[in-house]
């Protein structure tokens, strides 16, 4: 062989064989000729026996070592180098944008293959865990529609509550793994399946008094709300209602106005109860037919998810009594953190976080914009170890969150810190 040809010499492949599916993935690759292109392929089976997979080339340094927590690969989406971007770029090979699914504890396995053109590779298993510190909560309470973990160990603990998004279904891994960190953590089951459904805000609030009373929970404590889109437009709701019953509210994504089911023909309310705000956001219809073309006809002649920003954006500039629409978050006890995506596809949520921090003025507010991310930014619901979805079934249609794998990825980082940070500190746990 040419000297100038990069040649392998004795590979040597390391990854640490479990870790928290959460936590950083380095793998590093040695024994490289200096330059050589490195293919690094990693593959994973969701809960929903979809294969997820990904392909990144590396070049190896002066001295033969391709590093993925240092390096950056030759195709580069990330600016800086992360262990975790591998992941984030797989793709379900069914050729479907699809959601990678994770299931209460079950474990994630990554299956790692490193190998140079021309000359035989080597590979290894990954498993990567949800949490080993928690355990579930049976039996529920038959109104608890869902699934709860707790630390495996003598409670109580305090009580963190899940709203998903308009998804739908229980949030069960995002729920053992927020546990790992000292708290109860209750996914919600609560988004109607069909249109027409309705969510009954006061039945939610019975719920919360009911799933308090179970014996690994300190009722002493003011419950916790943590919700993503549609969940988080209830965690607020039931917040601004119940300012003795929750304390802390995390708001990934979130609305600061009462708004109906998306459609371009009829606009059912999705959410109903006593207190809420007397005005619901509905479509434009014929005051703004281009919305409904944008938002609806137009992605469904071509195939294409729904990309609601323009509707919900018009459908708030037609409403006259925009004020009566708007979600009393004053009337919260705080702390309130709020997540946005700087290209969230769903709706404005970065000028509707803002408007949200200021109607809270009593309370301590923090809020993070995530610029390049979608609507899918926020921990516990997107995990940072996981490939950056763009897309999620909602509504019966599938819908565009916006962002890019990478950016979502790096946000799902952050969103992490700071929610196992402020809930820590909301509930005064020790680090």
């Amino acid at each position: 062989m040419a000297a100038s040809e990069p040649r392998l010499e004795g590979m040597d492949l390391q990854v640490t064989p479990i870790s928290g599916i959460n936590s950083p993935m380095p793998i590093v690759v040695s024994g490289l000729a200096p330059g050589a292109n490195l293919e690094l392929k990693v593959k994973a089976v969701d809960a929903a026996d979809r294969l997820f997979s990904s392909t990144t080339v590396f070049k190896a340094n002066s001295d033969g070592v391709v590093d993925t927590s240092k390096h950056l690969p030759q195709d580069a989406g990330w600016v800086t180098p992360s262990s975790l971007g591998v992941l984030w770029k797989m793709m379900a090979q069914d050729g479907k944008d699809a959601t990678f699914a994770v299931d209460g504890l079950n474990p994630m396995r990554v299956e790692v293959q490193a190998r140079v053109e021309g000359e035989k590779g080597k590979g290894t298993h990954v498993t990567r865990t949800i949490s080993r510190t928690a355990r579930e909560i049976t039996p529920l309470p038959v109104s608890c529609k869902g699934r709860a973990f707790c630390p495996d160990e003598p409670g109580p603990f305090p009580l963190v509550v899940l709203f998903g998004g308009a998804g739908g279904g229980v949030d069960s891994a995002s729920a053992a793994a927020l546990a790992h960190h000292g708290v109860a953590v209750f996914s919600y089951d609560y988004f109607p399946r069909k249109k027409g459904g309705v969510v009954d805000v006061d039945a939610v609030r019975r719920m919360l008094r009911g799933i308090r009373l179970l014996p690994e929970i300190d009722s002493s404590l003011p419950v916790a709300l943590c919700g993503t889109g549609r969940g988080a437009e209830l965690a607020l709701l039931i917040a601004s209602l119940e300012p003795n019953l929750v304390g802390a509210v995390v708001a990934h994504s979130p609305t600061d106005v009462l708004s109906a089911w998306p459609d371009k023909d009829s606009q059912p309310d999705v959410f109903v109860g006593s207190g809420l705000p007397k005005v619901t956001i509905k479509a434009p219809g014929k005051q703004d037919v281009a919305a409904d073309w944008h938002a609806f006809i137009q992605p469904k002649l071509k195939g294409q998810p729904w990309r609601l920003r323009a509707y919900y954006d018009s459908a708030r500039e037609h409403t006259k009594d925009i004020e009566a629409a708007a979600i009393e978050v004053e009337k919260m006890s705080g702390p309130l953190l709020l997540t946005a995506g700087s290209e969230d596809a769903v709706w404005d949520s970065v000028s509707m976080s803002l408007t949200l921090q200021l109607r809270a003025s009593d309370v301590e507010v923090f809020r993070y914009v995530a610029k390049g991310a979608g609507h899918n930014v926020g921990y516990p619901f997107y995990f940072p170890g996981l490939p950056a979805q763009k897309t999620m079934n909602a509504y019966g249609y599938r819908i565009a969150l916006g962002g890019h794998s990478v950016t979502n990825g790096q946000a799902s980082v952050d969103s992490r810190v700071q929610v196992i940070s402020f809930l820590r500190s909301a509930f005064g746990l020790e680090d």
